[in-house]
């Protein structure tokens, strides 16, 4: 979350005023979390003074889109301006748009973004694949279109790090051979349009609050790689203890996207207590509950990624808490 020490803005703003952008996208989640309109508008003027009117309208855009801000036009036809100028980051979202409409079946689905209905989409619907001891594992498919999920490894993939698992002694991320794979996380300063995006929608198709999510998780599996049984949510005492709750509470539901092409083999998510197990094709989500209906740990909830035996296996990971996260509160997103 962004710190709200004097010292540290003051950096963002003069990274920002020498074109920093991570640095911008900072100073703008900060302003957003204090509700400073003022200082927004200002840097809108700034870049468009500085010579850039064309990223003051794409990034106006933005802020109109997820964060309710009013703008000079709607954000369907400053998103359109922005695409006719030729400006590629706003060509690439609009055809991310035009393929979800797509997928939807939307009979009024339109490529125009100016064009009334742009935008407009349909979560895809739920089938049950394990009911069993309090849990319940769902899969829906078609979720995502295959030019979001080849982005995402893309951009994540660059990032991808050995992984890590929480010590419950000290809380910290250690290395550990329960967990053998690599993975990124898509922070709030690189989430952009595309992010913020699949955020909303996301949270629209699984049913969650997008505030109460923790920052989505870039998993990658190579031959022989696996994530052996655990649990996601966390203990008792580390959950309800001031800094569990600080972070969100207990974690109360589990989200995955299966993303890259559909060329491996194994890496089932597995639920052993059950013998039971589900492996989504690209695109598409599995969700399951992490809590009986007492808001315990669910045992029936333990789970583990098999080894991938062909191929790379990549997921998108997200988990849900009871509360509003530091993550969620950062990002400020609302219903788009």
């Amino acid at each position: 979350m962004v710190s709200n020490d004097p010292d540290y803005i003051d950096t963002l703003r003069r990274e920002t005023a020498a074109g920093n952008p991570v640095a911008r996208t900072l100073l703008v989640n900060h302003w957003l979390a204090a509700d400073d309109h003022d200082a927004i508008a200002q840097l809108l003027r700034d870049i468009d003074a500085g010579g850039d009117p064309l990223s003051a309208q794409f990034l106006t855009a933005e802020l109109c889109c997820f964060h309710g801000w009013t703008g000079p036009a709607r954000w369907q036809s400053l998103l359109a301006a922005c695409c006719e100028a030729g400006h590629a980051e706003a060509q690439f979202v609009a055809a991310i748009y035009r393929d979800w409409q797509a997928m939807s079946g939307n009979p009024e689905a339109t490529d125009k973004p100016e064009a009334p209905g742009f935008g407009q989409w349909q979560a895809p619907d739920w089938r049950p694949i394990v009911e069993d001891q309090g849990l319940r594992v769902e899969q829906a498919d078609d979720f995502a279109p295959e030019r979001l999920l080849h982005f995402i490894c893309a951009n994540l993939g660059r990032l991808l790090q050995t992984s890590a698992v929480i010590d419950p002694d000290s809380g910290k991320p250690v290395q550990h051979p329960v967990r053998i794979n690599r993975a990124a996380q898509w922070l709030p300063e690189h989430l952009g349009w595309t992010g913020k995006l699949l955020e909303t929608r996301l949270a629209q198709a699984a049913g969650y609050t997008s505030t109460c999510g923790e920052v989505l998780s870039l998993l990658h599996y190579r031959v022989g790689e696996h994530y052996k049984a655990h649990y996601d949510c966390l203990p008792g005492d580390q959950a309800h203890s001031e800094a569990g709750l600080a972070q969100g509470g207990q974690r109360i539901l589990t989200v995955l996207l299966t993303l890259g092409d559909d060329n491996f083999e194994g890496g089932e998510t597995w639920f052993p207590r059950l013998d039971r197990g589900a492996s989504p094709p690209p695109g598409a989500l599995l969700r399951f509950n992490n809590l009986d209906e007492h808001g315990e740990p669910l045992r029936a909830s333990l789970h583990e990624g098999k080894p991938v035996t062909s191929g790379e296996k990549w997921l998108l990971s997200k988990w849900v808490r009871q509360h509003a996260t530091p993550y969620g509160n950062e990002i400020q997103l609302r219903p788009a």
